[in-house]
């Protein structure tokens, strides 16, 4: 039996994560683990929960998403990054990417597109730029409706 792929949201919006968390259950062969509202509970619950997958927002109260981002190594979580922000440029991009995300994706997004960004492959390398998705590059008839544990 396939374990089901294990996400943590880092969000203070509330009402986004319930959505996600419910659009993960949905699909069966993932679940969202938890939710932290700001910087310090996400790397807390990133060394208690464990996930595959972080969807990180940038700004966060407490300590923001790319701090977060670059202490991600510090807990011994091995996971992929998902950034998440209202705020983009090429510099906050550039500054995701070198820290290790594996995507960004602009706010407002998609659920579902984000979601399909969540499947794991062993082995896809860990450190690479991140890919940047947007509605135009990344329109939902070209997404897979179904997650994948590949990338």
């Amino acid at each position: 039996m396939e374990t089901k792929i294990r996400i943590l949201a880092a969000d203070p919006n509330r009402e986004f994560c319930r959505q996600l968390g419910e659009l993960a259950a949905a699909e069966g062969d993932m679940e969202l683990v938890g939710t932290a509202g700001d910087g310090i509970e996400a790397l807390s619950l990133l060394g208690q929960l464990r996930p595959e997958v972080l969807l990180l927002e940038l700004v966060l109260p407490k300590l923001d998403g790319l701090e977060v981002l670059r202490r991600l190594p510090d807990t011994g979580v091995d996971c992929r990054v998902i950034v998440l922000s209202g705020f983009v440029n090429g510099k906050v991009i550039s500054d995701c990417s070198e820290s290790g995300a594996d995507y960004f994706m602009p706010k407002p997004c998609d659920v579902q597109i984000l979601l399909s960004a969540s499947g794991r492959s062993p082995t896809a390398p860990r450190r690479r730029p991140a890919r940047v998705w947007t509605a135009a590059s990344c329109p939902a008839p070209r997404v897979p409706t179904r997650i994948s544990r590949r990338w």
